[in-house]
């Protein structure tokens, strides 16, 4: 998920889901480590902070390989640490599933997705 400060603006934000890393694989991170240890739609999750370039990454990498998954991903919004979070003024601009492979080939095969924003009234 992606989000911006502006309309129309470039992504300054970026919170990633990770159901699982495998090969090596790992988030971007400042220090390595995680920030925080969390639970989201029963999966437990470590959450890293990294930045990609001038774009700040939340990255939440599940314990154990989930191959099922089903929530509200303002939950992943509302579990960011209250000293490193996103404005409440950010626009949601992208929402993305897939894979990301480092080295070979990766494969995404779902069968049911869907995304529904809700919008907050002003």
């Amino acid at each position: 998920m992606f989000t911006t400060s502006s309309l129309g603006g470039n992504a300054e934000y970026e919170v990633m889901v990770w159901l699982q890393a495998i090969g090596g694989a790992g988030p971007l991170s400042n220090t390595g480590r995680p920030v925080k240890e969390v639970n989201v739609g029963g999966v437990d999750f470590s959450l890293y902070h990294g930045k990609n370039g001038n774009m700040t990454v939340f990255s939440y990498v599940a314990a154990n390989t989930t191959n099922s998954f089903s929530t509200d991903f303002k939950q992943f919004f509302d579990e960011l640490p209250s000293n490193n979070t996103i404005a409440p003024e950010q626009y949601l601009i992208n929402v993305q599933a897939g894979t990301e492979p480092f080295v070979g080939n990766g494969t995404l095969t779902v069968s049911r997705y869907s995304a529904a924003v809700n919008t907050a009234s002003t």
